[in-house]
């Protein structure tokens, strides 16, 4: 699996960054549960150490996932800030009764399960 978060990146498809980082998302949710089990602990640690170095070998997997958890946090403070917009408008009556009607039921409707 360690292998297949890294081969993602060669997929050819159309709309690329988004479909290798959702494959990349389904992956890391299965490693993070088989960290948990120690068998499968150790076989990570032991491709850590056997391929630890060069370009197709642990450090680039650890590279891609530094990078995709830069992109969430990049893209999580984004929307802290579109939040904390969202909020104040709704919160003062004035800016909130000076909205149009079709941009207040956007704006709940792109809120509405954060």
């Amino acid at each position: 699996l360690l292998r297949l978060y890294v081969d993602v990146e060669a997929m050819d498809v159309q709309s690329a960054f988004y479909e290798k980082f959702l494959y990349r998302q389904y992956i890391g949710e299965i490693l993070k549960h088989l960290w948990e089990l120690p068998p499968h602990r150790a076989a990570w640690k032991k491709f850590a150490v056997d391929e630890g170095t060069g370009t197709a070998g642990y450090v680039r997997f650890a590279n891609m996932l530094i990078t995709d958890l830069t992109f969430l946090l990049d893209d999580s403070l984004k929307k802290v800030g579109e939040i904390k917009t969202y909020t104040a408008k709704l919160a003062d009556p004035a800016q909130r009764a000076a909205l149009p009607p079709k941009e207040l039921r956007e704006m709940q409707l792109e809120f509405e399960h954060v």
